[in-house]
């Protein structure tokens, strides 16, 4: 499928917007009927209308904190871009994250964001035009984290803009409204919308934008706000600001830079959790029992990158697609494409439904031999040390270090080794443990399924994409190996290398290919699994707590959310087979949590930790 501007794709996708240029080069919206910015003078109006009437030069020099800014009408992004530049030009201190959360509908597509800034002028903008250029998503629904430096982050959610403000549930320090006209674009500017921005505000979040019409001033009345005219730029003689009332202050967004965060263990997800932790300037103690890092199903040298696609848009695949585009920008993978293959005609006729739903560069169906196969195009795999060798570098880690209780203390937590002597006492600790489960996740009931693959070396071999049939081979690597995975097996979680195995591998690769090959290397991994093959990721519930609630609410059909989580305890495990795809985003999140960063709503659900006992409070005890 390809899908066009303009083209209302229902499903994983947000329909493309249209665009058309008129003979200055400015870009219009013919549904709309407005224009997105003037070329002669775009850049001074933005600066002047969001950044200036903000006062955001003034609030951010010698700020030691992040900064959330929240914008309605992403468009073609130049806003982000203008404030990120600032932010580079005044923030010195390395703990400040700008955050940059944006809302789109309908996202411009990546040929006309090419034209609009191969004009730029600017050398500062056209280096950050050229870094979101590099990393700017297919347009899947949801929340896309795209990194444009060190300490700037752009929050892209695409989607209806009442559904997409319910993504942010953190407060934000200033917001833009920047779509089309109110008459133009009603539904973005109605009471619904403006109402929901107030709940996204503290005492001392302002608000701007180019429109003064008397509802949108109303509106913002109602919600909260007290407003004010000023100067527009240019021909506009007019443009509004807002402050929003309230009597809480501003909360603080500050970890102590000094004390390090604990993670325990070393695998790709406590490796993801620390990197996103450096990237705030906050130091981390890892500990690992094993006595290198980068044990268990993370050890394993190829593993692969591609999402989760189920045959109906669900909430788990919208986190997948999301999260896998992060990997690829994060890890530097090695992109080689996926090529899925059919085993029989129900699973033809799901890759063919698949297909149906993604551009042809992102996802094609092909039939070669009368086989049929699904090609992931920027899929990749990922060497976990590699990925992550500057990450280790950066940490304080230790080995031969196990884990064997957790108990609360007044600074937050203690952690104690086998002998029962306390390792180390931290205010915020991170359980990346894999199937080494501790008492504390014991509720969370977590699987194992033990894999061992093949390191293979062969001359017979030419295709460099990952050929997935059953089992998984992969593209041939620096060192002329590559890797044939992998078996499953429950009931054990030895990390030996098991004959009869290697041997069942051996076999079926034989079968596969038909000619001889050396096998240089047996790997073995236990994976980590959940009931609904979802990760769990976020704050640990107090279980006696969790427990209380779901008595009190047995049967409830409408309930208070759930709150009762421990203060700086967090976990990061179970993810199964798709570590490399699903940890890098999910340890950012983690970090998100803990610096309080605005996080996507719809990822907390999902990942929850509680979910499992809040799905089964109904059940008979």
């Amino acid at each position: 499928m390809t899908q066009e501007p303009g083209n209302n794709s229902k499903g994983y996708l947000q329909p493309y917007a249209d665009v058309e240029w008129d003979s200055t080069g400015s870009p219009h919206s013919p549904d709309y009927g407005d224009i997105y910015w003037n070329p002669a003078q775009g850049v001074e109006e933005k600066r002047h209308v969001f950044l200036a009437a903000n006062k955001l030069h003034e609030r951010w020099v010698d700020r030691a904190t992040s900064f959330a800014i929240l914008e309605l009408g992403f468009g073609f992004g130049l806003n982000c871009l203008l404030s990120a530049q600032l932010w580079q030009e005044v923030q010195t201190k390395p703990q400040g994250i700008l955050n940059f959360i944006s809302i789109e509908k309908h996202p411009v597509d990546l040929p006309a964001l090419k034209k609009l800034y191969s004009a730029l002028q600017d050398d500062g903008l056209k280096a950050l035009a050229s870094r979101l250029i590099d990393n700017y998503p297919v347009a899947t629904s949801g929340t896309h984290l795209i990194w444009l430096s060190e300490n700037i982050c752009l929050t892209l959610i695409l989607g209806e803009d009442v559904v997409a403000l319910g993504e942010v549930n953190q407060e934000v320090d200033a917001i833009y409204l920047d779509g089309f006209s109110p008459g133009k674009n009603e539904q973005m500017w109605n009471r619904q919308v403006l109402s929901s921005l107030s709940t996204l505000c503290h005492a001392e979040t302002t608000l701007s934008t180019y429109s003064v019409s008397g509802a949108l001033r109303r509106g913002l009345t109602e919600a909260g706000f007290s407003i004010a005219k000023q100067p527009g730029y240019g021909r506009k003689r007019e443009m509004l600001t807002a402050q929003f009332q309230a009597q809480a202050p501003r909360p603080v967004r500050a970890n102590n830079p000094q004390k390090p965060i604990v993670i325990v263990g070393s695998g790709i997800a406590g490796l993801a959790c620390a990197k996103s932790l450096q990237k705030r300037g906050l130091k981390v103690l890892m500990l690992e029992q094993a006595e290198q890092p980068i044990s268990g199903a993370s050890a394993i040298s190829q593993l692969a990158v591609y999402p989760h696609i189920s045959v109906r848009p669900d909430p788990f695949s919208i986190f997948s697609l999301s999260a896998f585009q992060y990997s690829l920008r994060e890890n530097h993978a090695n992109i080689c494409g996926y090529r899925k293959f059919a085993s029989n005609d129900a699973e033809v006729e799901r890759l063919q439904r698949i297909n149906n739903y993604f551009p042809d560069h992102f996802i094609n169906y092909e039939q070669l031999n009368d086989q049929a196969y699904l090609t992931f195009e920027s899929a990749a795999w990922l060497n976990v040390e590699e990925a992550y060798r500057t990450t280790l570098q950066r940490i304080e880690l230790r080995t031969n270090t196990e884990v064997t209780g957790i108990e609360q203390s007044k600074d937050g937590w203690r952690l104690f080794g086998p002998e029962g002597s306390q390792i180390t006492e931290a205010a915020n600790v991170i359980l990346a443990t894999g199937y080494a489960s501790l008492e504390r996740l014991k509720p969370l009931g977590l699987n194992t399924n033990r894999g061992q693959a093949i390191s293979i070396r062969t001359d017979k071999m030419r295709h460099s994409s990952i050929n997935s049939s059953g089992r998984t081979l992969f593209p041939e690597n620096k060192n002329g190996t590559r890797i044939f995975s992998a078996t499953n097996s429950r009931e054990s979680i030895s990390t030996l290398p098991d004959a009869s195995d290697t041997q069942k591998l051996a076999s079926e690769l034989q079968n596969r290919l038909g000619s001889p090959f050396e096998i240089v290397d047996e790997q073995v991994g236990i994976r980590c699994t959940t009931r609904d093959r979802i990760p769990v990721v976020g704050g640990l519930p107090s279980w006696q707590a969790l427990d209380q609630y779901c008595i009190e609410n047995r049967h409830r059909k409408v309930v208070d959310a759930f709150t009762g989580y421990e203060n700086g305890l967090y976990v990061c495990t179970g993810f199964g087979a798709h570590g490399a795809t699903h940890a890098p985003a999910s340890g950012e999140f983690i970090a998100r949590l803990i610096c309080e960063e605005p996080t996507p709503t719809s990822w907390r659900g999902l990942l929850d930790p509680a979910r499992f006992k809040l799905r089964d409070r109904n059940k008979q005890v």
